[in-house]
């Protein structure tokens, strides 16, 4: 943007205006905020919120299995269903661009990621004031993501929830287990390792309903067998 320059400036050279390079928050500054927000808001319309998130973009040079192979952020939750058998760890991998780079490349990293995970997102960091700059790149990029389930976030304020937009819902892929097995036990936490173990142990407390109980009526319904 353009910012008038000052009256001594104009006394110099009425000519000059000073440019104002917009203020580009650096990608590392983004993740402590986020993964405060994502503790509490789900990424998908499902509404669960994560069980443990982790920034796993600082890990040094730590080996995590090749090029992209690793992303920035990385959500774990748990699912169980009223009418679907077992228990469901779905694992959401975020990467996070700051506005200079709303370009499609992020979906394609974001690609990469997905085959450790259930889901893949891509989030930007949008400033309110390059909303409408932006559109363009931003709607390329949807498309783009749209056609490989690619979800897309946007903020205004990586902070605060309200200024949290989800563009394109991230459809959910079953990935190799040894992969999603791995991402865990390699760039998680110890503490979110923990939890992780410690909520499966909980939730198989929940034993599904043995065949042999059961008996099928004439009508065609489930119904317990007869002691």
């Amino acid at each position: 943007m353009v910012r008038e320059s000052s009256t001594k400036d104009q006394d110099a050279d009425a000519s000059v205006t000073t440019l104002t390079v917009p203020f580009r928050i650096r990608e590392l500054n983004l993740y402590a905020p986020m993964v405060d927000v994502l503790r509490e808001l789900p990424l998908r319309k499902s509404g669960v919120a994560p069980l443990t998130v982790d920034d796993v973009a600082n890990q040094g040079k730590r080996s995590t299995g090749g090029t992209w192979s690793r992303s920035d952020l990385v959500t774990i939750s748990v699912r169980r269903f009223d009418y679907v058998p077992g228990i469901f760890l779905e694992a959401t991998t975020v990467e996070v661009k700051p506005f200079d780079q709303v370009n499609v490349t992020a979906v394609y990293e974001a690609l990469a990621h997905r085959r450790a995970s259930t889901h893949a997102v891509v989030a930007f960091h949008i400033p309110t004031y390059l909303t409408d700059a932006l559109k363009r790149p931003l709607r390329e990029v949807r498309t783009v993501a749209s056609s490989h389930g690619i979800g897309v976030v946007t903020f205004a304020d990586p902070g605060d929830k309200a200024t949290w937009r989800v563009r394109e819902e991230a459809e959910r892929f079953e990935p190799d287990p040894v992969r999603l097995n791995k991402l865990i036990e390699k760039q998680l936490s110890t503490s979110s390792r923990e939890r992780i173990a410690i909520e499966l142990r909980r939730n198989m407390q929940f034993q599904e309903v043995s065949p042999s109980s059961l008996s099928i009526p004439e009508n065609g319904l489930v119904a317990p067998a007869e002691s």
